[in-house]
């Protein structure tokens, strides 16, 4: 009876399992959002601080950056 009730929990869990995630997978495959070439332009020079340093203003290290220049 413990050989079988072990048997039936594993069988759950090796069909089980890959379903689960399969689902999860499957959860997280949203639409992308379509850009014209404008607006895409517009959300990157909006997400930039305006330097050519790579650096953020508010970024770690960057007063470093600063004094150094």
């Amino acid at each position: 009876m413990a050989e079988g009730a072990v048997f039936l929990l594993f069988a759950l869990f090796a069909l089980g399992a890959p379903l689960a995630l399969y689902a999860l997978v499957h959860g997280e495959d949203r639409p992308t959002e379509e850009l014209t070439r404008a607006e895409a332009e517009r959300r990157a020079r909006r997400d930039t601080d305006g330097t050519d340093d790579g650096s953020e203003d508010e970024a770690w290290g960057s007063a470093a950056r600063r004094d150094r220049n």
